[in-house]
């Protein structure tokens, strides 16, 4: 082995060992050359991930344990009917699958407000609200286009798929403010500029209704079906199966005790 060898941690990159001074861990240095000469022949080096990654795996986990304490858990320890959970989880999805994305919590106070009187209908608003952050603003553009594209699907609009050919069309609709005489009153001239304006508005938000939010209002609605009856289904699933756990290791645990107290009493 040559003079110069070192050996360092596998998760560290710290130095252990250096041959040459006997420098780091004490236990290495004491037991010399074959156990370092192992460990440097068939111990291989960790290479350690890079900042940037290891930064976005942390970011990850930590998205992964705050939808899990704020999704699932909840589920989990709430005390009311397994129906009553899965229908909260069932609206709030729902709504996440709408574009209405920065009012999706005011859409379920609404629901809520309207079928609250209705005990096959009523449903936890509290956990509704938070399955509609399935979908956020990290998430809004490709949802919002997935959305379209299948309302363009659904309305047979083959050829223009995108909608930019058809949005292009529309922009000469919207026309450009005449220019008024000089010798008119100022007050006039500032009402038709604003008048003029707020008409080109109108226009413009009917052209991006009539070309984008049709098709995105019908794109939606088989994502909120389907939504809404896979978190249905899968909540009361998680819900009865945990339940069914708990029941079962309290039934253990009792059983357990009454053995142990028959055992006893002989």
């Amino acid at each position: 082995m040559p003079e110069g060898v070192q050996i360092h941690s596998l998760t560290t990159n710290r130095l252990l060992y250096d041959r040459a001074n006997a420098a780091g861990s004490p236990t290495l240095a004491a037991n010399g050359g074959d156990s370092a000469n192992r460990t440097a022949t068939w111990v291989p080096m960790v290479d350690q991930p890079s900042p940037a990654k290891a930064n976005r795996r942390a970011c990850i986990e930590r998205l992964k344990r705050m939808a899990r304490y704020r999704c699932v858990i909840p589920l989990k320890r709430s005390r009311h009917p397994p129906d009553y959970v899965a229908r909260s989880v069932s609206a709030g999805l729902f709504w996440a699958m709408t574009p209405t994305i920065s009012v999706q919590m005011a859409c379920v106070l609404l629901h809520w407000l309207a079928v609250r009187k209705l005990q096959r209908w009523e449903f936890n608003v509290i956990h509704a609200m938070a399955w509609t952050w399935v979908t956020n603003f990290a998430t809004m553009f490709p949802v919002y286009y997935a959305f379209y594209v299948t309302g363009q699907v659904l309305l047979g609009n083959w050829s223009d798929l995108t909608g930019y050919s058809g949005f292009l069309q529309a922009w000469p609709d919207l026309g450009v403010p005449e220019s008024s005489n000089s010798d008119v009153n100022l007050l006039v001239l500032i009402w038709n500029y604003v008048f003029s304006f707020l008409e080109l508005v109108w226009k413009y938000v009917v052209i991006v209704m009539k070309t984008w939010g049709l098709p995105l209002l019908v794109g939606c609605i088989p994502y909120a079906i389907v939504g809404a009856w896979l978190g249905y289904a899968w909540s009361m699933r998680i819900v009865v199966n945990h339940r069914r756990s708990v029941l079962d290791r309290r039934l253990h645990r009792h059983d357990r005790q009454a053995a142990s107290d028959t055992r006893g009493d002989a």
